[in-house]
């Protein structure tokens, strides 16, 4: 089947509940008939997998979700490897994306699978990442870097609104999460901004396994046997909103969970100094001290939006029971804020 008409089932498929809904054109999602008649081929290309993973070319797990869940196809994920990295490790944004294709492929294996030139790189980076092969330094520890400063306004609605949820509003977010979800959070646990970088031995540019810089959860909190996160969006619709989620859903149990080789880092900074203004930690040292306690069982993890993409907003239900088929640990949930006049999110009346 040609790329055009597997494209064109796709988007039928879309348009019986989402009139006038569209796949990115092929230049940015690159759609095509799979290894057999009910499946469709996702392939990345080398430049696509450099992006922002929340991009819409880049977001393969969000449009994979979205096809199986209208079209019921099996999804196979490719990766062009035409100027791809050919060794490992390759630092950045093309490892994690290693990550999220093994996390996905692993999870969802029922309906997801690698095609026969991406499954060996996957392979290698499972390799690395849980048994320690690594060139550089034999047999390492994966530790994720801590909060180094106080989190940033901003200027953006978004950065504003998640601002308020940490502070000032933070007792909406704990109602919200409890009406929505069932979740009761630990009092006044709510943070923002927590850093999902992650490095091999200790923290450096050179060392680090994903992206360096400025990446974080947009908003966490507490429960007495769980870490809850949020991905928050503010007049922001997109679909790459479910690809963000599932990787901090992901990279959290594998630190604070799954007891492998990535560990949290202590907090304190590599001389054996404490940092003592909690300003910085952000909460950082609860959450430490959880994980050592082995207190966690389960990441909760949240879409939490004003408004959801046109595609996601018809099956959302659907989207979630499919999501939460990946493992006991891991649980997603849809939970939805208004924004006042003033500025200020509220839990609205219905849903």
């Amino acid at each position: 089947m040609e790329q055009s008409e597997i494209r064109d089932r796709i988007i039928k498929a879309f348009r019986q509940r989402v009139p006038r809904a569209k796949l990115p054109n092929p230049e940015q999602l690159h759609v095509e008939q799979g290894s057999w008649p009910n499946c469709v081929r996702l392939c990345l290309t080398a430049e696509t997998v450099e992006k922002n993973m929340q991009s819409n070319s880049a977001a393969f797990e969000g449009w994979a979700l979205l096809i199986h869940v209208y079209c019921k196809f099996h999804v196979e994920l490719d990766l062009d490897l035409e100027h791809a990295p050919s060794e490992q490790p390759a630092r950045g944004h093309y490892q994690r994306f290693l990550y999220r294709a093994l996390k996905f492929s692993q999870q969802y294996s029922g309906w997801v699978s690698l095609s026969e030139r991406l499954a060996p790189r996957v392979e290698q980076f499972r390799q690395y990442l849980y048994h320690g092969e690594s060139p550089a330094h034999p047999n390492p520890t994966f530790y994720n870097g801590l909060p180094s400063k106080p989190a940033k306004d901003g200027t953006s609605l978004e950065t504003c609104v998640e601002g308020l949820f940490a502070g000032e509003c933070r007792s909406v977010l704990t109602e919200l999460t409890f009406q929505q979800a069932g979740i009761s959070l630990i009092p006044d646990c709510v943070h923002r901004q927590l850093p999902v970088g992650l490095y091999e031995t200790e923290k450096s540019e050179q060392n680090s396994v994903f992206t360096y810089g400025k990446s974080a959860v947009d908003l966490w909190a507490l429960t007495t046997d769980g870490v809850v996160i949020y991905e928050l969006k503010t007049r922001n619709p997109m679909v790459g909103l479910l690809t963000e989620l599932m990787f901090y859903a992901n990279y959290m149990y594998d630190l604070y969970i799954a007891r492998n080789r990535m560990q949290p880092t202590p907090p304190e900074v590599p001389k054996g100094k404490q940092i003592a203004d909690a300003g910085v930690l952000r909460g950082y040292k609860q959450l430490y001290a959880g994980y050592c306690r082995d207190c966690f069982s389960t990441i909760h993890a949240a879409m939490l939006t004003d408004k959801l993409h046109s595609l996601i907003a018809p099956v959302t239900q659907e989207l979630l029971a499919l999501m939460n088929t990946g493992g006991p640990h891991i649980q997603y949930y849809d939970l939805r804020y208004a924004l006042g006049q003033d500025g200020c999110p509220y839990i609205p009346e219905s849903v």
